[in-house]
């Protein structure tokens, strides 16, 4: 009986303790529903965020971009991002030669001509350092994607959405542009491409050129020839011409009544002012010949005189601008040598002293030139003006020159020919007259050679 009672007064609280621990347990439970709630909410707002950061394209896209472009100056970084979300930073090239270049899907040569030819040079200079990334802010995402999976180019490609590249660097909208950034990260040009692949692949040829050979940066410019001149002689003329490049040099002449082209040998040095001497010889006589030129730079730029600059004239080799004044004078071999004595062949007839020190220059010139020279067709004399016979005697022995040397020792010959000075050349024809006249040294064997015509 007892134990009946006291087992009635457990029961009330067993089933207190139950209630009890039953609404502990319900709390924790929705303390950790909550808890779980909120954090899931947490992780959505988070990720809504990451994903509103994340590029909308499949190329990546430009981001942000830092400061002011000044010529000269750092370039302004900017940031780009891909679908892997990973920063990619225009320092991050920063010890490269860096080419930016602008397109859009709307300019022909930016499709046929820009980007493969940049790809082109990527692959040949990416190892020494050059590298290049197209930058497209006009078309669509998906207009990019499809003409992209169909190229294989190994540029970096990138979208910049709200043009932040251009307005930064400021460049103007629509227009492709060209950005050259040196290895120090320094801006050395904007450049806008032109309208022909010529324009544009000589400034790209050009940077490339000054970044791989250590060069100082000059800005190209299309190949441009000026100053254009034909100074007419007895026996040869002269055309001169400058470029704006350093370039290569030949000229071309257009034969009135055949329309034949006849070119000039080319000169290969690469150079501003271009000279070439062409002998009347080379050509027929009493035919006007419109003369142009060409030149081609180390980019294989080339540029031709149009026909506003083209000169005509006639040659005529048959003329006689002055009789040359006959001689009589005395030889090494102690015989009197007379002008007329070489009627029948072109005389080359050299001025000069043994006290001139412009002349011991030039001399080894002619010892050389004498060597090779073909006498049924021309002859050598040279004239010493002034001095002692034995002394110029002992002064040409010494040297070993072999040529011959007629004594003027009153200098009443260069008096007659009017000399102003020595070293002083005249090219006699096989009648006697005057061809041509140099004052001055000659600066080359070549160029002897030019002036009398002579091949050997």
């Amino acid at each position: 009986m007892v134990q009946a009672i006291a087992a009635i007064e457990v029961v009330p609280k067993l089933s207190n303790y139950n209630n009890n621990l039953y609404n502990r347990l319900r709390s924790n439970m929705v303390k950790s529903i909550l808890n779980t709630l909120v954090i899931t909410l947490v992780v959505v707002v988070l990720l809504g965020l990451s994903c509103a950061n994340m590029p909308k394209s499949e190329i990546p896209i430009i981001v942000s971009c830092d400061g002011i472009a000044e010529i000269g100056k750092p370039a302004p970084n900017f940031i780009w991002v891909g679908k892997d979300n990973i920063k990619h930073y225009l320092t991050d090239y920063r010890g490269k030669a860096i080419i930016v270049t602008t397109w859009n899907m709307t300019c022909d040569i930016c499709k046929e001509h820009q980007l493969p030819y940049l790809s082109e040079s990527y692959k040949k200079f990416a190892d020494k350092g050059v590298y290049s990334l197209a930058i497209n802010d006009m078309d669509s995402d998906q207009m990019l994607v499809e003409f992209l999976d169909e190229k294989t180019y190994p540029l970096t490609i990138l979208r910049d959405n709200n043009h932040k590249f251009r307005s930064h660097y400021g460049l103007r909208p629509g227009d492709p542009w060209w950005v050259f950034i040196d290895k120090n990260g320094i801006l050395l040009d904007t450049n806008i491409h032109g309208s022909d692949a010529a324009s544009m692949k000589g400034a790209i040829d050009n940077f490339i050129d000054c970044q791989t050979r250590g060069v100082p940066y000059k800005r190209w410019e299309p190949l441009q020839i000026t100053d254009l001149t034909v100074v007419k002689a007895n026996s040869s003329f002269t055309v001169r011409w400058k470029t704006n490049n350093e370039s290569t040099s030949i000229v071309i002449f257009t034969d009135s009544k055949r329309g034949l082209f006849i070119p000039s040998e080319r000169k290969e040095e690469l150079v501003l002012n271009h000279e070439i001497r062409i002998n009347y010889s080379n050509l027929d006589p009493d035919i006007a010949y419109s003369v142009s030129v060409l030149s081609t730079d180390r980019y294989s730029e080339t540029a031709t005189t149009d026909a506003k600059e083209s000169i005509s004239f006639t040659t005529d080799t048959t003329s006689c601008g002055s009789i040359a004044p006959d001689f009589a004078l005395i030889s090494q071999e102690g015989k009197f040598v007379h002008l007329i004595d070489f009627t029948g062949k072109k005389v080359l007839l050299h001025f000069w002293s043994y006290t001139c020190h412009i002349c011991a220059e030039e001399l080894p010139l002619f010892k050389s030139f004498y060597s090779g020279l073909p006498k049924d067709k021309l002859e050598l004399v040279t004239i010493s003006v002034g001095g002692d016979i034995t002394d110029i005697n002992n002064y040409i022995n010494e040297r070993g020159y072999k040529f011959p040397v007629l004594f003027d020792t009153d200098g009443s010959v260069d008096t007659k020919y009017k000399n102003t000075g020595v070293p002083t050349t005249y090219l006699v024809s096989a009648n006697g007259c005057i061809l041509d006249k140099r004052d001055g040294a000659f600066d080359s064997l070549y160029d002897m050679r030019e002036f009398t015509g002579t091949q050997y």
